[in-house]
């Protein structure tokens, strides 16, 4: 457990993203109990409401947390429905333990009875039924699945896949597109891990659309990651959040043109110099100066720099534009 501040910014209902120096991320929940992804991995967090101050849970790759706190990535949304990250590695539907331990108590019951006849029934026909449960497809493909949590937890990204590559194999109607797209791309596997997305992107909802194109940034898939924003609601899309994610994505794919185009549907006039703002007119300045246009280009990096004269490369790429 941690204590961090970070700035949070709501998109839409039940989604924020989450800027820190460390990156960026996504959540959902409800004040003062969230799950999410960000640069170290899956949490559950929980804190004080408007101070800024959370406790922070990581679980996979981050830091593990205690003996006793919760393991759990499902929390409230402010519908009241529970939330579950599309990503995380949770036990799809037809997943579960076998009938092994009920034939045991029968197994009990029956020789606790008495030694009569139903025991030399019972006896036989339970261990004939705790062998065929044990090796069952579910049964099978949960011991697939427990290896690969422990495999995804401890890194081992390529292990962890083949193994939900066989639960998929035992359990078809099981959905594990998502995660295995997730993995997939943690395991540097991108031909896949697109086709995967690809298969996917189609049903998901606008929190999830987030999710994947910060994975995607992550892995450094900036124009797949354009795609997605692509797909989210006009009215999330017109956010200046996304905007900048969006305009962040074609700069790192050498598209400043496209990028322009893109931040002149955004807040050119608004002239109040809060964080999201800086950040807009910052890659507004670079696109324009990529674009050829650098006396317009100049003149936003100028406005940047009268805010924060150390705002990440603003300074070098004005000198450079001189």
């Amino acid at each position: 457990m941690a204590l961090r501040f970070r700035r949070s910014i709501r998109i839409a209902k039940g989604v924020r993203i989450n800027l820190s120096k460390g990156g960026i991320g996504v959540s959902a929940g409800v004040p003062g109990a969230r799950v999410g992804t960000g640069p170290r991995g899956a949490y559950t967090s929980a804190g004080i409401p408007g101070s800024g101050i959370y406790a922070i849970n990581y679980h996979g790759k981050g830091k593990r947390t205690v003996a006793g706190q919760t393991q759990t990535r499902q929390v409230r949304q402010q519908t009241g429905q529970p939330y579950q990250s599309a990503f995380a590695l949770s036990p799809p539907k037809g997943l579960n333990w076998y009938v092994g331990p009920l034939g045991i108590g029968i197994l009990t019951f029956v020789l606790l009875v008495s030694l009569n006849w139903m025991s030399l029934i019972g006896i036989p026909a339970t261990i004939l039924w705790f062998r065929s449960a044990r090796n069952s497809a579910s049964a099978r493909a949960r011991r697939h699945w427990l290896q690969a949590v422990s495999l995804e937890k401890q890194g081992e990204f390529d292990s962890a896949l083949e193994q939900l590559q066989m639960v998929a194999e035992l359990l078809p109607q099981a959905d594990l597109t998502a995660p295995m797209a997730k993995i997939a791309l943690e395991a540097q596997n991108t031909d896949l891990a697109l086709d995967l997305f690809d298969q996917w992107l189609p049903a998901a909802k606008p929190k999830q659309l987030v999710e994947a194109a910060l994975l995607l940034m992550e892995a450094e898939q900036w124009e797949k990651a354009v795609t997605v924003f692509q797909r989210l609601p006009d009215d999330i899309r017109q956010n200046i959040i996304v905007i900048n994610l969006q305009a962040h994505c074609l700069l790192e794919a050498g598209k400043p043109k496209i990028a322009l185009e893109l931040l002149r549907t955004g807040p050119t006039r608004r002239r109040k110099m809060d964080p999201d703002l800086v950040e807009f007119r910052y890659l507004l300045g670079k696109a324009m100066i990529l674009s050829g246009q650098k006396a317009r280009g100049k003149d936003q990096l100028r406005r940047v720099l009268a805010v924060d004269m150390d705002y990440k490369d603003a300074a070098e790429l004005l000198a450079a534009a001189e």
